[in-house]
């Protein structure tokens, strides 16, 4: 039985993201957006390759730091068992 893989990616324009596009270009990807509230409703995996990489020489930015990683990490996490605890 060969089932079509949904993914929601996020991260899709960064240099990471862009590979696992590249990578796996035959399967049907959702980008996920902060700005349009994007939720996981069909796929079936979810892939977050986004994120803002750490300047150890800045610590002024650990607000805009914690706020790209940590809580979108947390958005998306939460999104996913969201989606599964509808079942």
């Amino acid at each position: 039985l060969y089932v079509m893989h949904k993914i929601l990616l996020s991260g899709s324009n960064g240099f990471v993201g862009k590979s696992i596009v590249n990578l796996l270009s035959k399967y049907n990807f959702t980008n996920y957006s902060r700005e349009n509230n994007t939720q996981i409703t069909d796929q079936n995996i979810v892939i977050h390759a986004a994120g803002l990489a750490h300047n150890s020489h800045n610590n002024n930015k650990w607000n805009h730091y914690r706020e790209s990683n940590i809580q979108l990490t947390k958005i998306i996490f939460d999104s996913f068992l969201n989606y599964f605890d509808s079942f």
